[in-house]
């Protein structure tokens, strides 16, 4: 993830943003603020403290008291924008997803889904039936994004599934996927009591 500080007030806001240096993004935060985007809840491209503190205060009066903080990002340009998620199916268990991210996940609907827990195979097969790998590998003189970097993902995502039960949905968005590495910019996950396992009928030989 980048280099990200949660933080309470305008004040706060403009010293995480110095301590981060450079360009700036802020997010509000709110127990009911699930899309950020929806609501205006993102503001990009900040650089001072005039800018960090008028994106504060434009965000806070739009939003109100739904926003009870903020998040302060290092800003990641470039790269090719993915999404990567788990969705607790009620009768096949956890399901993988990969699919374009930011608006072209739900203008193209761009998706592969895979049953947990994934193998190396099932990475590569996600991400190569994606129409979204074309920018992938490199479009119209765009670098290459490290295809690599996004399996890991996928299956760096499969193995906490395993790890924590309690996982009933996971959503990065966007996975932003540079010519070296990835970052998540995005994360929401929502817990709860694992469930029981389900109960299968078995073959006797």
């Amino acid at each position: 993830i980048p280099a990200s500080v949660p933080v309470a007030d305008e004040d706060a806001a403009v010293a995480a943003a110095a301590r981060i240096g450079g360009t700036v993004v802020l997010k509000a935060v709110g127990p009911t603020i699930l899309h950020k985007t929806e609501v205006g809840g993102v503001r990009v491209g900040l650089v001072g403290e005039a800018a960090v503190r008028d994106a504060w205060r434009d965000m806070r009066g739009r939003i109100g008291e739904a926003m009870t903080g903020g998040l302060v990002q290092a800003m990641v340009a470039g790269g090719v924008e993915m999404l990567v998620g788990v969705t607790d199916d009620p009768i096949f268990g956890p399901v993988i997803a990969c699919a374009s991210g930011g608006i072209l996940a739900e203008l193209l609907h761009d998706a592969e889904f895979r049953l947990h827990p994934l193998t190396e195979r099932d990475a590569d097969d996600m991400i190569g039936a994606l129409r979204g790998a074309a920018l992938l590998k490199g479009h119209r003189g765009a670098a290459p994004a490290d295809i690599a970097a996004l399996r890991d993902v996928l299956l760096r995502v499969s193995a906490l599934v395993t790890a924590c039960p309690e996982i009933q949905e996971l959503d990065i968005n966007p996975l932003r996927v540079l010519s070296r590495g990835a970052h998540a910019l995005d994360v929401r996950i929502r817990v709860g009591l694992p469930a029981p396992p389900k109960r299968s009928r078995r073959i006797a030989y």
